[in-house]
């Protein structure tokens, strides 16, 4: 596998995977451990391309690219850089960016992305990640549709996609905002802008971890059956809870949390009384009626 050294925007790309010509590209003056970080990541993403016989990409990892556009890149990349981290055994942080705060195996490289996918990891199960990740399956996928729903998935896909486009919008920025010779009144607007985007992607963030965690939960809430159904249900929902992000005013969570435990309550009030239905009692009337007519009857005798 071909390796070189290019000259990259500054923020905006470290290394990269080139499918044509199978090399990787890694930024010129990158040191030896970034090197090695980086290298993981572009190695997966080689072993993830599937072509056709024109030597065409038609898919790699999570995204397909069938049709001549690439769907569900970011979903990749993400999933890609969350296997590097298990990989280079980097260890979970708490991080806060855009003013949200979570953690993640990956605080520097797609951290709000990886979150995101680690929160749908916990939901799938890692088996079939990895199973996508390293033989470019749709299995991921299709058994997060299965769980949480279609229009659920190509929402959360396509916000996957605008956190990055509009990451790299602001490094775009911040590199013109930096230049010695930018003038101060051009400086004010990129920052207006910058503060813009970073606005969007918090707001685009908490509504993806919505949808996530709503869409699954509330689609389990349907099976429940039983009392080792409701414990196991309110396991998960203990669980999940560590794993989102949050803002100093969030609370979109808990407010759910809250609700789907006294919807608990009720689904189980319903199990016991199906369990241990409540005897039958006569109406007072009927009886005083009975006790007439028998009365009646026996004075006719």
């Amino acid at each position: 596998m071909p390796m070189f050294i290019a000259n990259m925007p500054t923020g905006l790309a470290e290394a990269c995977y080139f499918y044509e010509n199978s090399g990787i590209y890694f930024r010129d003056g990158m040191g030896l451990n970034d090197l090695k970080k980086f290298a993981v990541h572009e190695v997966i993403h080689h072993i993830q391309e599937v072509k056709n016989e024109k030597n065409e990409l038609v898919q790699m990892g999570l995204s397909n690219y069938k049709n001549g556009k690439g769907t569900c890149v970011a979903l990749n990349e993400a999933a890609v850089q969350i296997v590097s981290s298990c990989v280079l055994e980097t260890k979970l942080e708490t991080v806060k960016y855009y003013g949200i705060e979570f953690s993640t195996i990956s605080p520097d490289c797609y951290p709000l992305i990886c979150n995101l996918l680690s929160q749908m990891c916990y939901i799938v199960g890692e088996d079939l990640l990895y199973d996508s990740v390293f033989y470019s399956t749709d299995k991921f996928k299709n058994k997060f549709i299965e769980l949480c729903g279609k229009n659920s998935f190509n929402i959360i896909k396509k916000n996957f996609d605008l956190l990055l486009q509009l990451e790299e919008k602001i490094i775009i920025l911040n590199n013109k905002f930096e230049d010695e010779n930018c003038p101060s009144k051009k400086a004010i607007k990129y920052q207006s802008i910058i503060n813009i985007y970073k606005n969007k992607i918090k707001d685009i963030f908490l509504h993806t971890q919505k949808i996530i965690f709503t869409s699954y939960f509330d689609n389990q809430f349907l099976r429940l059956q039983s009392d080792s159904d409701i414990e196991i249900y309110k396991t998960k929902f203990t669980i999940y809870k560590d794993l989102i992000g949050i803002t100093d005013t969030y609370s979109d969570f808990s407010n759910y949390y809250k609700q789907k435990l006294n919807d608990i309550e009720q689904m189980h009030t319903q199990i016991l009384s199906r369990k241990f239905p409540a005897k039958k009692t006569q109406n007072k009337l009927v009886l005083f009626l009975q006790s007439l007519f028998n009365k009646f009857r026996i004075h006719l005798k």
